[in-house]
């Protein structure tokens, strides 16, 4: 099992790397421009911050959903 984190961290690590890497220093092929001329980069405040907002709250509620159970087990039970 660690060692497939260990593999997922490293590819996880491996993308990053080659995206800053193509980001800070472009190549020459593209034009040395960053997205590379032709490419249209996506504004942040549209769709991706709409994503990354739906993204929290389904975390927030699923953080609070299991804090409830954690705290209801530990209540006594009530028959009906």
């Amino acid at each position: 099992m660690l060692l497939f984190i260990a593999s997922e961290a490293a590819l996880f690590l491996a993308f990053f790397w080659a995206y800053l890497d193509a980001a800070f220093t472009p190549a020459i092929a593209l034009g040395a421009t960053w997205p590379p001329i032709g490419v249209l980069a996506i504004n942040a405040l549209g769709l991706p911050l709409l994503n990354t907002l739906l993204l929290l709250a389904s975390g927030a509620t699923l953080t609070y959903a299991h804090h409830l159970l954690l705290t209801a087990a530990s209540l006594p039970q009530v028959a009906l």
